[in-house]
């Protein structure tokens, strides 16, 4: 398949998901357009038995993952970051968001280094050597939540600076598309999830499932006013053959 017909096959999948909407999605927008603004913060953090992302494995060692969050009306501005607590591997990433009703648009910036080579580590500076790709891997993504007014939700982003470039140094515009269900049973929040690659690039050599599985998370009370989660990831690539079973202890 050409990448004419392959982003023209995206672009109307796409078109068919946002009909999906729910059909008060602009009257609720318009509704918490009216109410009055607020400043929102989170801090969270979890352990997880291995890093795995988009059914690639980045660190096989436990990593501990803390997460902020800075919200104002409709945006919100977070960081996110995972440190292996047996390697150097180390990734700090930064996602300005907007969201109206089901839809959310995310510019996200990973910065991915190695501790062990503290020296070499500069934020601010686009690449480690003239010679070497870019530490910073740049993505724009969207989410659709609620389709068809069901707990189906949708995921398309797209790398469009950085760390994706073929061996002719030219982007390659990477993307990833992910279908969800999440829904509970007792007291579980469960998500099955199944994505994929729809060009040659990041991910795969080609259009293909990287990432097939289900999720599971309970909430545990500690006290009246604190709990720990626990969760568990059967996470398939199909592309490439690996499985994961991947716990997380989120605080």
């Amino acid at each position: 398949m050409t990448k004419i017909r392959q982003y023209s096959a995206v672009s109307l999948l796409i078109l068919l998901v946002f009909q999906g909407f729910d059909a008060n999605a602009e009257n609720e927008a318009a509704k918490e357009g009216t109410e009055t603004k607020k400043l929102d913060f989170s801090l969270t953090a979890e352990i997880v038995s291995r890093y795995v992302w988009r059914g690639q494995a980045y660190d096989l060692n436990p990593n501990i993952q803390p997460y902020f969050l800075l919200g104002y009306g409709n945006f919100s501005f977070d960081v996110w970051s995972t440190y292996s607590l047996f390697s150097g591997f180390s990734e700090i990433d930064l996602s300005l968001s907007y969201q109206a009703g089901p839809v959310t648009v995310s510019v996200m910036d990973y910065f991915y280094f190695d501790e062990l080579q503290m020296e070499y580590v500069n934020f601010f500076r686009n690449k480690p050597s003239d010679t070497a790709s870019s530490s910073h891997s740049m993505e724009v993504s969207i989410l659709i939540e609620n389709l068809f007014k069901t707990p189906l939700s949708f995921t398309v982003s797209t790398f469009f600076y950085g760390d994706d470039k073929d061996i002719h140094g030219k982007n390659q515009y990477s993307t990833y598309l992910e279908m969800a269900y999440n829904t509970s049973w007792e007291n579980y929040d469960l998500s099955f999830f199944v994505g994929g690659a729809v060009n040659k690039g990041y991910y795969s050599e080609k259009a293909a499932f990287t990432n097939v599985g289900f999720s599971a998370l309970r909430n545990i009370p500690i006290t009246e006013n604190f709990d720990i989660g626990l969760s568990g990831s059967l996470i398939i690539n199909p592309y490439n053959g690996n499985v994961f079973f991947v716990l997380g202890i989120g605080l």
